[in-house]
């Protein structure tokens, strides 16, 4: 299945063939959302039970104007 894109990042893997999931250290995602209008509420990583830094659980809210 990775054959089929052109480069991946860290972070991208592959669900037992049925899809592609772009996992998340809270740096990298407060970087992809720096350009965008959501801010960062919650994050909660995989560290606490053996994990990489990886996102867990995440909660962002869209500032009203």
């Amino acid at each position: 299945m990775a054959a089929r894109f052109s480069y991946l990042e860290p972070g991208d893997t592959f669900c037992g063939g049925q899809g592609f999931v772009h996992w998340f250290t809270e740096e990298t995602l407060k970087e992809e959302l720096a350009q965008s209008d959501f801010q960062l509420a919650i994050f909660q990583s995989d560290e606490q039970t053996g994990g990489k830094g990886l996102i867990r659980l995440v909660r962002l809210i869209k500032p009203l104007d």
